[in-house]
């Protein structure tokens, strides 16, 4: 169900809003808290560089997506270990520029990539598996650009990229695939898929947006859900 362009709007205005204010709330009580904020440094004493994203694993392990370095770290409170894409070697990080990283609750840690599909890293056995379109398979990912990444209550996976939402099966590999279908109110509302979030309800709540974003269009994005 789409929402209207009102309410997409006013969400955007609350996100504003929160932008704004929350800095001079803090100063307001910096009497009461302290933040100090601590740049982990980065292998080799070198600086980490520009974070993408963040994830932490059911063991407490944090998971970072590295820009400038192209990899995935994974820090454990004291060291970080880096992963990264090597030509000679197909059990390593499947691609260069990584857009995501979720860890779900079994351990597995999952890696979206823009240009390179979807990667399924097992920390225990180091393995990764790669999940890549393929034009002669239609039960492929959609598109090998990714962007969002969750595993709901039921254990189903979704993930979202610029050609739809996209749902795995993880013990086929199989992909199946939702795409906006103009006339269908009930379809998704445009397939550049930009998050996905569930509620404490169990459903499951998909942002889309127009590409390029800053075309104020109206009929461009906006949020689906998927019940249960």
């Amino acid at each position: 169900m789409k929402v209207s362009n009102c309410l997409f709007k006013l969400a955007i205005a609350l996100i504003l809003g929160v932008t704004i204010f929350f800095p001079a709330l803090c100063q307001e009580q910096s009497h009461e808290y302290a933040l100090n904020f601590h740049e982990l440094e980065g292998p080799f004493g070198k600086d980490l560089g520009k974070i993408r994203n963040i994830a932490q694993d059911p063991y407490g392990f944090m998971w970072f997506a590295g820009e400038d370095e192209k990899c995935i770290y994974r820090y454990d409170g004291i060291k970080l270990k880096l992963y990264r894409k090597d030509n000679f070697d197909t059990n390593s990080l499947g691609g260069v520029d990584v857009s995501v990283v979720y860890a779900d609750n079994t351990g597995i840690i999952w890696i979206g990539f823009n240009g390179s599909g979807l990667d399924a890293f097992n920390p225990s056995t180091n393995t990764f598996t790669h999940y890549r379109h393929d034009e002669g398979n239609k039960n492929s990912i959609a598109s090998d650009n990714v962007l969002a990444i969750l595993k709901d209550s039921q254990g189903r996976f979704w993930v979202g990229t610029d050609q739809g939402l996209e749902h795995l099966n993880v013990e086929t590999g199989e992909f199946t695939h939702y795409k906006n279908e103009p006339g269908n109110i009930y379809s998704l509302s445009h397939n550049f898929v930009i998050n996905i979030y569930e509620d404490r309800q169990g459903v499951v709540w998909v942002a889309t947006a127009g590409y390029p974003w800053i075309i104020p269009d109206p009929q461009e994005g906006g949020l689906c859900r998927l019940e249960p």
